[in-house]
């Protein structure tokens, strides 16, 4: 059931994205110019095999060219630094449950073979470790490296294991294809971006080091001038984001109070693709009740 699943998923997602691709006159033979399909862990890592079926079967594209495009369209990121974790189907069921996609993954994996006996001359060991099927096993992690042109892991320290143990002998093989994206991003460095000013106030309100987290931020909210300088700041962010947005939309914005008004639809729609604003001091964003009256 998870393995339909999987394909289910990956596939609908990759025709989705093929269909609208063609369908806005742009060349195929440019997919991964234009798209680029995150594989994020092994659970979607079937794409790499779905895509080249889409190239292969329905776009007859030549096996060489489709899988150049699909390498250059997909990237790996790595969660799992255990090996006995990553993710594997057995063969029998796999053919009985998708037997085009594990036809186009074995010849995948005999053009990948080929490549390994030739550097790596009498090296058993190096083809065992770096095949994509082997012992019975489709190995989920594996197809996804070898069908994408970067590998990363989400910590330095996390990458690092990658390259050293788990993924060693890929990344022995690959060496530039490997890199590191950190997981998400600390509040402070995140403040230091979206605003500065209010990271400087706050390096020089917290002078003592012995402060912790908890103590300092009672300190901020009953302290009445740092209270007071913040509201500037957050005033001053909060004009600066409404002045832009209304320059570029058609809707009004209090700095104030953080309340949208919106004048059509269309506007509607666009801002409620703005994620968050907090960094300017726009912390609650709603809806003027006249919307739509």
């Amino acid at each position: 059931m998870r393995l339909i699943q999987e394909y289910f998923l990956v596939s609908a997602g990759v025709q989705s994205i093929v269909r609208h691709y063609v369908k806005a006159g742009m060349n195929i033979r440019e997919f991964d110019k234009k798209i680029a399909i995150h594989i994020n862990d092994t659970h979607p890592a079937l794409c790499v095999a779905e895509l080249m079926r889409i190239l292969v079967d329905d776009y007859n594209l030549e096996w060489n060219e489709a899988w150049t495009i699909t390498r250059g369209t997909c990237a790996y990121t790595n969660h799992t630094i255990l090996p006995e974790a990553l993710e594997t189907w057995n063969v029998d069921l796999f053919k009985a449950l998708l037997p085009r996609i594990y036809m186009i993954i074995d010849e995948i994996n005999r053009r990948h073979v080929e490549y390994i006996r030739a550097r790596y001359p009498d090296n058993l060991d190096k083809v065992r470790a770096m095949s994509i099927i082997e012992n019975n096993l489709v190995h989920m992690a594996r197809l996804a490296i070898v069908g994408s042109h970067s590998v990363n892991g989400v910590a330095r320290i996390h990458s690092d294991i990658l390259k050293s143990t788990t993924l060693h002998d890929f990344y022995e093989y690959w060496l530039r294809m490997f890199n590191n994206k950190t997981n998400g991003i600390t509040h402070r460095r995140w403040l230091m971006g979206a605003n500065p000013e209010l990271a400087d106030l706050i390096d020089a309100t917290k002078k003592d080091p012995a402060i912790n987290g908890v103590s300092f931020f009672l300190m901020m909210c009953l302290n009445c001038g740092v209270n007071y300088e913040r509201s500037i700041l957050v005033r001053a962010h909060s004009t600066m984001v409404a002045e832009e947005i209304v320059s570029n939309a058609p809707l009004s914005l209090s700095p104030t109070n953080a309340c949208v008004t919106f004048n059509s639809d269309a506007a509607v729609k666009m801002f409620a693709d703005v994620k968050s604003l907090r960094g300017f001091g726009i912390v609650v964003i709603r809806v003027s009740p006249s919307v739509n009256e």
